[in-house]
């Protein structure tokens, strides 16, 4: 292999440059994300601008494995014929079926996932339906960090 510029770099320079490419898997304080406890996520929301949010705040979070849909039917669809999520996350107010109608079903299922609403909604009166979690948008990096490293402690 024939390199056009030869650089010679001090391994601190090196670590710099490649830490400099690896802002979005960097937490605040520079250290690498590091996540042993990878979790199934099935998400689901009708909105493309925080959907993309939610999956870079996961991906952040060192989870990469994260199925989407735009509805609660889908939701169910999707759990019908693969029911090994660990974790979904719904949006409140989603067409056809919203998150609280689609929990409703789910927490009838025999193996259930836990399940988190994310909403721009008023969510005092969501934390007495038996939601595991339930995040106000816009949705922060250090709520769902949070969140994961408890539900992590229920493993």
């Amino acid at each position: 292999i024939q390199f056009r510029h030869k650089m010679e770099l001090e391994p601190t320079d090196l670590f710099q440059r490649i830490k400099s490419h690896l802002r979005d898997v960097l937490l605040p304080d520079g250290n690498c994300v590091v996540n042993k406890n990878q979790v199934k996520i099935l998400l689901a929301d009708d909105n493309d601008f925080d959907i993309k949010i939610m999956v870079r705040i996961l991906k952040m979070c060192g989870q990469s494995d994260v199925t989407v849909k735009n509805n609660g039917v889908e939701v169910l669809s999707e759990l019908s014929k693969n029911n090994t999520y660990q974790l979904v996350i719904l949006d409140l107010n989603m067409p056809l079926l919203g998150g609280l109608e689609t929990f409703a079903i789910i927490k009838d299922f025999t193996k259930k996932p836990h399940v988190w609403c994310y909403t721009s909604s008023a969510v005092g009166e969501l934390f007495t339906l038996g939601l595991d979690q339930i995040l106000s948008k816009p949705v922060k990096k250090e709520n769902v960090e949070s969140a994961l490293k408890n539900m992590a402690e229920w493993y």
